[in-house]
């Protein structure tokens, strides 16, 4: 009875771990239980856990209130799955409109989030209204006045941006991000902090600090709850005495600590600076990076700074370390990565310009104090670039980024009911990004541009600058792309009231350009316009002849291909005419790569010629434009000459706007788009095979550790389990390299797609270059196709088509599919013993494949003399050489065997010989193989029925089947016990 109870427990547990793994996902909660464990993990809040949960949830019922709210919070405090917690704000806005519904908490946490994406006003709003309607307990423990002070931070801090250049950035687990920091770089340790150095309250807390420990050992700071853990967490230092003991550590001195949370202490080599991090003084949110610096008269630690924006977010940005010189540094920060990860950064922080000037301005009728509608073109002085040509929106607002050079600029200014006129300015090198003040009106038709470039910024320009600071807290890297790039961007629209200017400001410096001045320039511009298009206008004419010749290439290769096929089709013996009707196959597809090559050449070759005439035009209006300032410098007054320039200047602006890009400069953007798209295919593809493999590697481990298990034990119950066990694991492993191959197969298709693309654009380029230089020779153009569709061949051995009808053809290069026959044959004659006649066998399918081969050989060399075309020529000599090679190597078996098959037995003799000394059966790997029990067999039949009721919905009648599933497995493990 005993034994018989032993076996049933040792089932239950196979089939409870059975269950655990085909159900696990869908079985593992019903509803009621995933409502009351997402409850659980939120409470205790660990929201990437409730995350998943509550996701689940609101997926089934959209609407709910509370599941929107919940859903945002938890993106709040740990992002989505790809760390992005601006994701929250939708939840939380729907969540607010349902507020009756719901705790008056949601309206303080759609606060936090709109803090958390620099949306500081709203922020603002969000944690008043809470404050008004929360209870001042509830306030204190959000701690709200703290988090409306860190909003106001924001706003002061982010009125003006630093640029910032990144050399790396690497994403981290969370929990080892200081291991990263290289200890060569900065100058001491980073440890984990020891029992040692843990204060009373420390004892209490499962925080796991970091401390700093200086280069000579001497010197160690870390962050503590103090022994009573009455306030947040402060710096700590303590000094090594002579003795080697570390004296008692004290709270440092100064104006370091406040009553929130310090922590993360770097002390630079010099000992006088100290990089920390805290949640309070001046931070914008979460911890921000200061530096203080030592008052030798005093003996304190000085007022910290704010290292500022982009090094500080509102999220966490901490553990701020540097070189000896100050020049580079690294930090971590959690702004955009997931939940259990942070982004290790090395930047470079000299002082240098930043990438753009940036100049936002306003246009007010001084007349009525209404927005103009104005349109405004700027252009460099210095190289006649046009930097732009842009419309004031419906408030009078405009932004647009410069080449920050401390460039001079003429801006052009169109408006309705005004003569378009030009004045120039001159932008002041910046080494911040901040919105340098313009203003344009008019005073009796006669235009004004008024420069405030001086003027203090003031917190209300953080908002110009919004997609600015979404762009630059992600810290990408940059140090190879560092450049001055002029882009427009569209402008936020700013209040009337901020726009008009303060009385008795400095004039513009370019005020009133004179006609002389305007002149010079526009002639330049001329002569610049007249040269492009002179240039384009030659390279139509080189595209144009390139395309050309490449449709008559493409046109005899059609006609060629076609001859080809039609002599194949005449051919008598089978394997010759299968060789020949392949080949001209072959060709017929390398015809069709060029004829679709000089199709896209036509285009391109268009494109430029529509892209000479726009430049043209544009030259055509200019020089209207000279000889109207010809006639103005020589008489200023004159009302048709004015007249002239105004009509002129507007048709030359507009026609710059609607061909400012070039046609042909553009013809990859496309395909470019697409490659980055299936790139970014290939790596989760690759991520996930990179998983299957993972888990094929452990299945493997688990197998032999069972199968070391089997071997040493003698318990048949036991023996019985293992058993059923590893049959398990190889049924699972055999699912799993099903997918690793289906896996390697997209992989290998996907990269193909890519290469095929990149081929696309290559070719594209290489077109437009040469026309550009006048280099007319199509061969390489030619070569280089004809080589991609060879590669293409030479990669695909069997190719599966379907046709409208859904029907499914496949074209077998009949030389491949016997060479494969041929191999597998041998193979399977390796994996028998040696006897006289499995080596015969041997001899017999090596001389056939010699054969083959020299019937190969004859059809190539056939190929090679009819053919003229050189990449054909190389690749038909290739493969004559491989096939002499693999002829050669055969032989060379041949010979071996037959010297082995004089000493080997015959089959009779090898088998009286085993008959004498019996073997037990085994595997490949020389373990013996066990006869799998008739009863595991049996259960196949119910894992199957039980998989298929799990992948359907759960309703009361798939549980039925599955409890009568489970009730029959049952009575089989009865009657085996």
């Amino acid at each position: 009875m005993a034994a018989r109870t032993k076996k049933r427990i040792v089932w239950i547990f196979f089939l409870l771990g059975f269950f655990q793994l085909i159900s696990g996902i869908r079985y593992s909660l019903n509803e009621d239980e995933q409502k009351k464990q997402a409850q659980i993990f939120y409470e205790e809040e660990d929201y990437g856990a409730a995350y998943k949960l509550y996701s689940t949830l609101l997926a089934n019922y959209p609407k709910d209130a509370k599941y929107q709210y919940r859903v945002g919070v938890c993106i709040l405090f740990v992002g989505d799955e790809k760390g992005d917690r601006k994701k929250a704000i939708p939840y939380l806005e729907f969540a607010k409109k349902k507020i009756a519904e719901l705790d008056k908490e949601v309206v303080f946490y759609l606060g936090k989030a709109y803090h958390l994406n620099y949306r500081f006003d709203e922020a603002l709003r969000n944690y008043s209204e809470y404050k008004e309607i929360a209870s001042s307990s509830n306030a204190k423990k959000l701690k709200v006045d703290r988090e409306m002070e860190s909003a106001k931070n924001g706003k002061r801090l982010l009125s003006r941006v630093k640029e910032l250049v990144v050399i790396e950035k690497k994403r981290m687990p969370s929990a080892d991000y200081f291991r990263s920091y290289p200890q060569n770089f900065y100058g001491g340790n980073l440890l984990v902090k020891t029992d040692d150095f843990k204060l009373g309250a420390d004892k209490k807390k499962k925080d796991k600090l970091i401390m700093f420990q200086s280069k000579d050992r001497s010197v160690i700071l870390f962050a503590s709850y103090g022994d009573n853990g009455d306030r947040g967490k402060d710096i700590y230092m303590a000094r090594r005495l002579p003795n080697g003991n570390f004296a008692k550590a004290f709270p440092i001195p100064g104006e370091v600590n406040t009553d929130l949370d310090e922590d993360y202490p770097y002390l630079h080599p010099n000992g006088k600076d100290l990089f920390f991090c805290s949640k309070g003084h001046n931070s914008m949110g979460g911890f921000d990076i200061f530096k203080s610096t030592w008052n030798d008269e005093n003996q304190t630690w000085g007022k910290p700074v704010n290292l500022d924006f982009p090094i500080n977010t509102p999220a966490d940005d901490i553990q701020f370390v540097t070189d000896s010189l100050e020049k580079l540094a690294i930090f971590s920060s959690n702004r955009l990565s997931e939940f259990g990860r942070i982004d290790v950064y090395k930047i470079d922080i000299e002082r240098r310009p930043t990438e753009f000037g940036f100049i936002s301005g306003s246009a007010i009728s001084k007349t009525d104090g209404l927005p103009l509608k104005s349109q405004i073109a700027v252009k460099s002085i210095e190289t006649g670039e046009n930097v732009g040509t842009f419309t004031v929106n419906e408030k009078g607002g405009y932004n647009v980024k410069l080449p920050n050079t401390g460039g001079k600029f003429i801006f052009t200014v169109s408006t309705p009911n005004y003569p378009t006129q030009s004045e120039g300015i001159s932008l002041p090198v910046a080494f911040e990004i901040r919105p340098f003040k313009q203003f344009i009106t008019y005073e009796d038709q006669k235009l004004v541009i008024q420069n405030f470039f001086e003027e203090k910024e003031d917190e209300k320009d953080y908002e110009n600058l919004m997609a600015v600071i979404e762009e630059k807290q992600q810290l990408n890297e940059n140090s190879t792309q560092f450049k001055n790039e002029p882009q427009l961007i569209a402008k936020k629209d700013i209040p009337l009231t901020d726009s008009v200017p303060k009385k008795n400001q400095p004039d513009n410096p370019f005020k009133n350009l004179s006609n002389a001045q305007l002149l010079d320039t526009a002639k330049k511009d001329l002569a610049d316009l007249k040269k492009e298009a002179d240039d384009l206008n030659k390279q139509a004419d080189n595209a144009g002849l390139m395309a050309a010749n490449l449709k008559k290439i493409a046109d005899e290769k059609q006609t060629e291909a076609d001859g080809n096929l039609k002599k194949a089709e005449g051919i008598t013996d089978p394997i010759q005419k299968k060789e020949a009707i392949d080949n001209a196959k072959d060709d017929k597809k390398k015809a069709d790569e060029l004829t679709e090559l000089s199709g896209k050449a036509d285009g391109i070759a268009k494109d430029i010629k529509e892209d000479a005439k726009n430049k043209q035009k544009e030259a055509e209006l200019q020089d209207q434009f000279v000889k109207t300032m010809v006639e103005l410098n020589k008489n200023p007054k004159s009302k048709t000459a004015l007249d002239n320039r105004e009509k002129i200047q507007k048709e030359l602006i507009t026609h710059q706007q609607k061909t400012k890009d070039l046609k042909h400069d553009n013809v990859n953007t496309t395909t470019e788009a697409e490659i980055e798209k299936k790139e970014t295919e290939l790596a989760d593809l690759n991520k996930k095979n990179d998983e299957i493999k993972k888990d094929v590697a452990v299945i493997d481990s688990e197998i032999k550790q069972k199968e070391e298990e089997l071997k040493n034990t003698k318990d048949k119950p036991t023996k019985e389990t293992l058993i059923a066990e590893i049959q398990n694991l190889k049924d699972e492993k055999k699912g799993k390299e099903d997918k690793l191959a289906t896996s390697e197969n997209n992989i290998k298709n996907t990269q193909k797609e890519i290469d095929d693309k990149k081929h696309e654009t290559e070719i594209a380029t290489t077109f437009i270059e040469n026309s550009k230089k006048g280099n007319t020779d199509i061969t390489p153009l030619v070569a280089k196709t004809n080589a991609n569709t060879e590669k293409t061949n030479t990669d695909v051995v069997i190719v599966k088509t379907t046709d409208t009808s859904g029907t499914t053809s496949v074209k077998t290069d009949v030389y491949k599919t016997q060479e494969n026959d041929i191999k597998e044959k041998l193979a399977g004659i390796e994996g028998t013993e040696k006897t006289k006649e499995t080596i015969g066998t041997k001899i017999e399918v090596l001389k056939d494949w010699t054969t083959k081969i020299d019937e190969r050989i004859k059809i190539k060399k056939d190929s090679l003399n009819k053919t003229k075309d050189p990449a054909d020529k190389k690749r038909l000599n290739e493969q004559i050489t491989n096939l002499q090679n693999q002829k050669k190597e055969n032989l060379n078996q041949v010979a071996i065997a037959q010297k082995e098959q004089k000493t080997a037995p015959t089959n009779d003799e090898l088998v009286a010989s085993k008959n004498k000394n019996p073997v037990l059966p085994s595997d490949s790997n020389g373990n013996v193989s066990v006869a799998k029990d008739p009863y595991f067999e049996k259960q196949d039949g119910f894992k199957e029925q039980l998989t298929q009721i799990a992948a359907k919905d759960i309703t009361k009648e798939n549980l039925d089947d599955r409890k009568g599933v489970l009730k029959t497995w049952n009575g089989t493990i009865d009657e085996k016990i």
